[in-house]
């Protein structure tokens, strides 16, 4: 425990149960084929994004679409329809940029162009829409009917040349508390910049808010709906470093030229430190 917080520490190498399997074994159950005809021709190219409801359909958000931004697949990878249909009007979208969904299989879709969170039924049927600020770049559904919101700040003059606060929020009381933050530092005032950019990922499910942010290290954060901080995960190691030669070569291609009011010319070199210890991830209460 630490300050009544629930720490768990994971070692380099996995625990080992006598008996039991340790390995993470994947079987593939099905394969959607993104050249199929019925898919090219309904218009999804990027299947990068992508959710899955209650009866385990699979939802793609394709943020080029021409037609459509939502396309739907059931649990056997057949194409069922598409929604979201781009354009200006109730329930239709411009400039998707964020997919989530809970479990009542509610559909929450986050338009930056059009400044909304437009949230469908799992058939497509417009449920409702909100108003967002113009710096809110994603916004997530919880269990407990409050939104993970995530935003962007940027401050050319400032430390940090831009900064994203993930913050617990309501939208008939507005936020309740910050939960993490991912900022950037501010090259252009001769803020020395690490490579690659420190990962900040994030994720909700029924019961928690997951957190990882490097820069505290190897440690994921786990909050109740609430906002309050319930446990840490942390890892025995180090960040892993570049190799120097890798170092050096990388930072020979990665020299930033500024131009300051003046006219004067400055060099900024971004530093090569570690590789990413996180990566998106996906959520599951039973295994944390």
């Amino acid at each position: 425990m630490e300050n009544e917080v629930e720490v768990v520490v994971n070692y380099i190498e996995p625990y080992k149960i006598k008996g039991e399997t340790f390995a993470l074994n994947l079987e593939e159950e099905f394969r959607i084929d993104m050249e199929r005809d019925d898919i090219l021709e309904a218009g999804l190219a990027d299947a990068r994004k992508f959710e899955v409801d209650s009866e385990k359909n699979i939802y793609f958000l394709e943020t080029r679409g021409a037609k459509s931004f939502i396309f739907k697949f059931d649990r056997q990878g057949n194409f069922v329809t598409s929604f979201a249909r781009k354009g200006q009007g109730p329930g239709e979208l411009q400039s998707p940029r964020h997919l989530s969904i809970d479990s009542r299989d509610k559909l929450a879709i986050t338009d930056s162009r059009r400044r909304r969170l437009v949230i469908y039924s799992r058939d497509g049927g417009l449920i409702k829409e909100n108003a967002i600020d113009t710096n809110v770049r994603k916004i997530s559904l919880l269990e407990n009917g409050k939104y993970l919101v995530f935003k962007l700040i940027f401050d050319r003059y400032g430390d940090y040349l831009w900064q994203m606060p993930l913050s617990l929020r309501s939208f008939e009381w507005g936020e309740i508390k910050e939960l993490g933050r991912l900022s950037f530092p501010n090259y252009l005032i001769g803020k020395r910049i690490e490579i690659p950019e420190h990962a900040f990922i994030w994720a909700a499910s029924k019961e928690n808010i997951y957190i990882g942010n490097e820069d505290r290290g190897y440690e994921i954060r786990v909050f109740n709906l609430e906002g309050n901080l319930v446990r840490k995960i942390k890892k025995n190691t180090g960040l892993w470093r570049f190799l120097k030669n890798s170092r050096r070569n990388i930072n020979k291609c990665l020299r930033i030229p500024v131009t300051k009011p003046s006219g004067e010319i400055h060099i900024y070199v971004i530093t090569c430190r570690h590789f990413n210890i996180f990566s998106p991830t996906r959520k599951d209460d039973s295994l944390s």
